[in-house]
């Protein structure tokens, strides 16, 4: 049987009601020629049987004992794949009927892209609370490439719900780095780097917000380590100026020292105050405030 045009990779961890949701809005899809590749967690509760009871031929599904690591599990749905194109989507997370169908146009129509991206369309159970993030930005982000403004911060990029990429990027991108728990960003980092992204004027990926949602602090941290862990090896290989790399690094270091004050870690949380001093020695003033304030 010959491998569909598109893999959709979906994790997910005990969300038998929400993810059924998601695979709904695969399969409306106008475009299909696609699998849906989904990679559970180590579930406990009806997963298995609430996606075995859609009936959907399209559907692979593969359990694994649970691990929260979503490097690991993203690298499992790619090789569980076979499609040309592959695209993750977050197993609460919505597509418009049309999303697959503008996608798969850009990367046929424009083979310099390696990467397509969807705007986005945040919402939570009363409203919309964000859309239209790449609206003044359109014109600008169309098959070029997009490292600068992402690890800039001005690109907001999610591995899963509004990227597709070629199969073939993995060739000189790599997959997901299983040192890292999330892996996200380094990933990212690295198909950006590397290769020309396009935005799609399709509709928006619609990324669902719980209630109340909130990272924890130790993720967070995890998080922003993997950052600037990129930020470092871009600057040794010469890809990042000294300047802005001592921009980032202020910046992250910064972040970390909050998070850490958040967990009332206040040694760890200076240690990072002392590395922004060390970075802009006129933050020294700011660094005495907030020790005189820990002790």
């Amino acid at each position: 049987m010959n491998p569909p045009t598109v893999s959709v990779i979906i994790l997910t961890y005990n969300r038998a009601e929400l993810v059924c949701k998601t695979i709904r809005s695969v399969l409306k899809q106008t475009f299909q020629d696609f699998e849906i590749v989904v990679i559970d967690d180590g579930s406990d509760d009806d997963t298995a049987d609430a996606i075995a009871k859609l009936n959907a031929s399209k559907i692979i599904f593969e359990a694994y004992s649970h691990s929260g690591h979503i490097a690991k599990l993203r690298n499992a749905g790619i090789a569980k794949s076979r499609g040309k194109y592959l695209t993750f989507l977050d197993s609460d997370d919505l597509w418009k009927e049309s999303h697959l169908q503008s996608q798969v146009n850009v990367l046929n129509s424009t083979i310099t892209a390696g990467y397509v991206f969807s705007d986005v369309e945040v919402f939570n159970q009363e409203r919309i609370i964000l859309s239209n993030i790449y609206q003044e930005k359109r014109g600008r982000l169309f098959d070029r490439n997009l490292f600068n403004e992402f690890i800039s911060g001005d690109l907001l990029l999610l591995p899963a719900t509004n990227l597709m990429f070629r199969r073939n990027c993995l060739e000189t991108a790599g997959t997901f780095n299983e040192q890292f728990r999330g892996g996200d960003y380094d990933f990212l980092s690295r198909l950006v780097l590397h290769y020309h992204g396009a935005l799609s004027d399709g509709p928006p990926a619609q990324i669902r917000r719980h209630e109340g949602e909130q990272s924890s602090a130790t993720l967070e941290i995890e998080n922003l380590r993997e950052v600037l862990f990129c930020i470092r090896r871009f600057r040794k290989e010469g890809n990042l100026e000294k300047a802005a790399y001592k921009r980032l690094a202020l910046q992250y270091h910064y972040k970390i020292a909050l998070a850490f004050r958040k967990q009332k870690k206040h040694f760890r949380a200076l240690r990072e105050y002392v590395i922004c001093f060390a970075i802009k020695p006129n933050m020294g003033g700011i660094v005495k405030r907030i020790w005189k304030n820990l002790v």
